[in-house]
């Protein structure tokens, strides 16, 4: 069904259009009744923490989203946390477990409560994208594998049980009703992740609740068996296809799903629509069979006493929405209309739209169309009924970027989710916006293609719950992204810099609980400033794009004219920063405009077509008129539409916030922009932002004091980029490794003790600063490098003369007293353009041996070492030219760089597709047979990453049919263990793993020692690509794992492993006891890590390798070349002493 009634984007702002033609109609009215000398004009403050009865102004085009986990963002209501038992042992008690991928307590109200607080507001936020509310399995399924297994809750939402109840875990109706009405109070959609693909696992616990599929007499002594979780004795206790197929249909059924066990349909392999998405069952939404209310649902409504309510509710909706048959897809679609219906929802943002024929996602957005209209029907006094635009979706192909097809049209789709500036899951760090290449040709991209087509928009986001944290420099980051065309997404915890968590599987370490208690504040001040600028003005997300030129930076303007609605603003990000920044407007802003920088609330006047702003510590500016400046008409007075003043009104001046005017499309009052008639007779109504006013200097002075604020850096930020990570520690060890030299600023930044020389003891204060232990340094806060100054200087008259009764224009490098001068935020550090750069190779250890335990490198793997994919992407090509060869020739656009003719060859990946990897410093390239003939080559085309170049144009390359995901759960099948041979002598061996899903957080698990040299370990089965490393800086290139296979290190050859150690170097028979040291925990710490190293700098990466528990001790095998351990409970755990490490030893607490 092709949906023909979208909203188009003018529509959406005709509640503005009204508001401002009702204002010009009064004013004329005013002109005529009232004289001027008694007017009085109420300029309305829409500020960012006011309660509007109707955010008219809003629009999706312009749309700012929140994506958050319930369960991981605020905890408002304790009495929660284990509902359904979750967390809890068989009598009751609350479990000793790992619970990085449980229950942690987030809810509807803890959401509720940070709306009343304002953070939202603060932000710029419009709406919140909520990602866990309807009911979900209530057991755990196994996650991670081997000895890193732990519990896996549907915490995250996607795990389906009953889609017409609220999770008791995210709280009540009455909460989930409140959050709704508060965010709808504060302007905010609200915005549901919804689910069509599949349901949850069929977990233990719900088989039993429930009474379906077959499980083994001892199932509740594996699954309350907390410190034995594993893959093999879960799935042990499941019958899959030895079962009773009756069974298995009390389930969902075979009409419902496929599943693949007894009784039930397998998955379709190579067809999104039919395929398994990580293993979960499929639902079969693309059927057009009539099916039945499944089993399970009906056993549990009837426990409940809702069956009948339920059946009459899903009668009634069929009806009311027309949606036919009781197919498996309108079933879904009923449910989640009313949902909208009842509760007035904003918007759906749809889960795997891959997997989901789009014929379903378009009756699906009408059917949601429709019943958000009923619901702004049936509830005409509730905040938002009187809200126009309609409702909206926003769907996720994963790895989809930035282009217009049939999602928009048959899917009904009016945004999808943008993958263009996402990484993949390796290594766990998404790329962000790169500062190399033209981000002004990107901004000018975006919005030729959005904002010109009333049809079409993207939601942008830098990280995500499925690919990775973007935090490489935030404050660019948060710029790039919030001052892009288009919708835009923040991840939880982007703007507050919160890090991942210690986790084996890198889909739950990047969604950790929200990092309230340490929140980086200077991060978060940045990213409040330029969010409330893109929610003040519509021209940032939906205007049209100008190139401009400044002294530094990337300078650009966005003007938005549509509806009568008028808005304009000029920006720069990334100048030189504390710098005097000019910028040339080329009409943007008339000559003789007062304007304001929003992030400083710093004012000039436009002169000469020019402006100049002090840059700040971020070098940051945001232009917009200045409203403190507007002259109101005297013939024309402003009044509030609802209000006739019985007097002539009097202007009344506004005061507000200096650093974030809060204010929609503003209007130059005094001289018409270029492109605008002056002879034009209907005045254009602006509300402006309330700003705080200033007193103008009424004479130019001949002196001024010029401050030179303190410079000053982050302890620990040894490579100067705003920031503490795992690189600063890397780069210091390099320099005590004479790899580098840091220069004097830096080497002030990394010598964390203050002792005037950086030593191994400032690399292991930063590393335990990471893991958030408790060490006696400020380790990312900051320290004054320089004392400021303050000198007197004379002050240069201004190029434009100054009426006698206008305030002179004063310029920025001469304020008239030392309170007018540019402030220059002291809570921000000051960074030098040419702060040294970190390679992204692996940090190299030094030589300097710990002095004591304490000294011992601790990096932990919530910061992890660079991944080894930096700065490329990978294309293909599909050769339809029956070419030998195929190679690819590639440049950039601003010159300087390209390969030579004919390039580099491709490698062949299977039939007719190769690929190759391509620096992102191309941004053109040809493909050729190599052969050099004119004849044998394709047209120019624009790079783009991660897509196939097939039969003259860039497709999605696609080669699993797979789609992005929640980590998946799958049974572990035998024989998915690789080894290495450590021909090379590494001595410690690490296995990072990834797939298109998900992948473990770098350097991966360490492997597990067979002694004689030969190492093994069990991968997840559905990770397509491994590196293997010494945790150290040394490691392989991308490989394919061989299950079964040994890995030689120094041949770089696979071979087939035997027990002796064949395949790679054979050898004599392994002996393994001489590996092992032993723990006894007296203490009862429940866990147990090692942590080894020797004077040579070898060491395991901290908190070490978990040992495990054989015949009442603690056991691990460890690196021969070691000589030191220390034994702990894990990251911020309790830690034992210091010890010599004899291999056979028994240690205790």
């Amino acid at each position: 069904m092709v949906i023909n009634e979208r909203m188009t984007k003018m529509n959406k702002c005709k509640r503005l259009l009204c508001l401002l033609l009702t204002l010009a109609t009064v004013l004329s009215i005013c002109a005529v009744g009232f004289t001027a000398s008694a007017a009085e004009v109420e300029v309305v403050d829409v500020s960012a923490k006011a309660t509007p009865t109707s955010a008219s102004d809003f629009t999706w085009d312009n749309a700012t989203v929140y994506f958050l986990l319930t369960d991981r963002f605020q905890n408002g209501n304790t009495s929660n946390d284990n509902s359904y038992n979750r967390g809890l042992n068989e009598n009751g008690s609350k479990a000793n477990y790992n619970e990085v991928a449980a229950f942690q307590g987030g809810d509807f109200k803890g959401i509720t409560q940070k709306i009343k607080e304002g953070y939202f507001d603060d932000l710029g936020v419009n709406a919140i994208w909520v990602a866990g509310w309807f009911e979900q399995t209530h057991g755990y399924v196994v996650g991670g594998d081997g000895k890193n297994s732990f519990a896996h809750y549907a915490y995250h939402g996607y795990y389906g049980l009953d889609f017409t109840e609220l999770d008791k875990n995210y709280g009540t109706e009455a909460e989930f009703k409140e959050m709704i009405t508060t965010a709808h109070e504060h302007g905010i959609r609200i915005v549901l992740d919804v689910v069509l693909n599949h349901p949850g696992y069929n977990s233990i616990y719900d088989m039993n609740e429930y009474n379906f599929g077959t499980l083994t007499s001892n199932w509740k002594s594996v699954y309350y068996n907390w410190n034995g979780i594993n893959q093999n004795n879960y799935h042990g206790c499941i019958k899959y296809n030895d079962g009773q197929a009756s069974d298995w249909a009390r389930w969902w059924g075979r009409d419902w799903l496929r599943a693949g066990m007894a009784g039930y349909d397998n998955n379709g392999h190579g067809n999104p629509l039919t395929e398994a998405v990580t293993y979960l069952p499929d639902f079969k939404t693309e059927s057009s069979a009539t099916v039945q209310i499944p089993e399970l649902l009906k056993t549990k409504w009837t426990r409940e006493g809702t069956y009948n309510a339920k059946v009459n509710e899903i009668n009634e909706t069929f009806s009311k929405y027309n949606l036919g048959n009781k197919t498996v897809s309108n079933y879904l679609i009923a449910w989640y209309a009313k949902w909208v219906e009842e509760y007035g929802i904003d918007g759906f943002r749809c889960d795997t739209a891959k997997h989901v024929d789009k014929n379903t996602w378009g009756r699906l957005s009408a059917a949601c169309t429709k019943a958000l209209e009923n619901w702004r029907k049936a509830n005409p006094s509730a905040v938002g009924a009187d809200w126009d635009e309609e409702f909206w979706t926003t769907g996720e192909h994963f790895d989809k970027g930035l282009g217009k097809d049939d999602y928009y049209t048959t899917g009904g789709f009016d945004s999808m989710i943008n993958f263009a500036f996402s990484g993949n899951s390796v290594g766990g760090n998404t790329t962000g916006f790169k500062r190399v290449g033209n981000l002004n040709q990107t901004y000018a991209d975006y919005a030729g293609k959005i904002n010109t087509d009333d049809s079409f928009n993207a939601l942008t986001y830098i990280s995500s719950h499925d690919t990775g944290l973007c935090r490489d420099d935030l404050y660019y980051q948060g710029s790039a992204l919030l001052l892009l065309p288009g919708g835009v997404q923040i991840y939880y915890g982007d703007e507050t810099n919160r890090s991942v968590v210690q986790c084996s599987i890198n889909d739950h370490a990047i969604r950790g609980f929200m990092n309230w208690n340490s929140m980086d504040k200077n991060v978060l001040a940045h990213w409040q400033k330029v969010g409330s600028f893109r929610n003040n003005h519509v021209a940032v997300g939906a205007g049209s794009h100008k190139n401009l030129s400044a002294t530094s930076g990337t300078a650009f303007a966005r003007m938005y004219d549509k509806g009568g609605v008028k808005d304009t603003v000029v920006c720069v990000i990334s100048a030189n920063k504390n710098s005097s920044t000019t910028i040339t407007l080329s009409g943007a802003f008339a000559d003789g405009t007062k304007v304001v920088n929003a992030y400083t609330g710093d004012k000039a006047t436009v002169s000469g077509g020019k402006v100049t702003f002090n840059s700040g510590a971020q070098g940051t500016i945001l232009v917009e008129v200045d409203s403190s400046a507007v002259e109101v008409p005297t013939t024309t007075p402003v009044v509030k539409p609802t209000e006739a003043p019985s007097t002539a009104p009097v202007v009344k001046p506004t005061e507000g916030p200096t650093t974030a005017p809060v204010v929609k499309p503003t209007e130059v009052p005094t001289t018409a922009p270029v492109g605008t008639d002056p002879s034009e007779t209907t005045p254009i109504v602006t509300i402006p932002p309330a700003s705080k006013p200033t007193t103008d200097p009424t004479t130019t002075p001949t002196t001024a004091p010029v401050v030179t604020p303190a410079e000053k850096v982050i302890l620990g930020d040894a490579d100067l980029n705003n920031q503490v990570s795992i690189k600063d520690a890397t780069l210091i060890q390099k320099d005590l490794a004479k790899i580098v030299t840091l220069d004097e600023k830096a080497t002030f930044a990394g010598d964390v003790d203050g002792n005037k020389t950086l030593s191994i003891k400032d690399v292991t204060y930063i590393q335990k600063h990471l893991a958030q232990m408790t060490i006696e340094f400020a380790v990312g806060e900051e320290v004054v490098y320089k004392e400021g100054t303050t000198v007197t200087v004379p002050v240069k008259p201004t190029d434009a003369p100054v009426k006698p009764t206008d305030a002179p224009v004063v310029p920025t490098d001469a304020p008239e007293d030392p309170t007018d001068a540019p402030v220059v935020p002291t809570d921000a550090p000051v960074v030098p353009t040419d702060a040294p750069v970190v390679p992204t190779d692996a940090p190299v250890v030094p030589t300097d041996a710990p002095v004591d335990p304490t000294d011992a490198p601790v990096i932990p793997t919530d910061a992890p070492i660079d991944p080894p994919v930096s700065d490329t992407v990978t294309i293909y090509f599909k050769n339809t030219y029956g070419w030998s060869d195929v190679y690819w020739h590639a440049w950039n656009d601003a010159g300087g760089t390209n390969t030579p003719w004919p390039g580099d060859p491709m490698t062949q990946v299977s039939g007719d597709v190769y690929s190759a990897e391509v620096s992102t410093e191309y941004t053109g390239i040809i493909f050729n047979d190599g052969s050099g003939s004119d004849s044998a080559k394709t047209d120019d085309t624009t790079i783009s990453a991660g897509q196939m170049f097939a039969n003259g144009s860039w497709v999605e390359y696609d080669p699993n049919g797979g789609g992005g995901y929640d980590d998946p759960i799958p049974p572990t099948p035998d024989g998915n263990t690789i080894y290495v041979k450590d021909s090379a002598g590494w001595g410690t061996v690490y296995c990072h793993s990834w797939s298109d899903f998900s992948g473990t957080v770098w350097p991966g698990e360490q492997m597990t020692s067979l002694g004689n040299g030969v190492f093994s370990i069990s991968v997840d089965p559905g990770h397509t690509g491994v590196v293997f490393n010494n945790g150290n800086g040394t490691q392989t290139g991308n490989l394919t794992p061989n299950y079964g296979q040994i890995y030689d290190n120094a041949t770089d050859t696979w071979s087939p492993y035997t027990d002796n150690g064949g395949g790679g170097g054979g050898g004599d028979d392994i002996i393994v006891s001489g590996d092992y040291i032993y723990f006894t925990d007296n203490q009862n710490w429940g866990t147990v890590y090692c942590h080894t190293w020797n004077m040579d700098g070898g060491t395991t990466v901290w908190p070490g390798t978990q040992m495990e528990f054989v015949d009442g001790k603690y056991r691990a095998m460890v690196d021969g070349s070691h000589t030191k351990v220390k034994f702990n409970g894990g990251l911020g755990g309790p830690e034992s002493g210091e010890f010599d490490l004899v291999l056979g030893n028994s240690y205790s607490n």
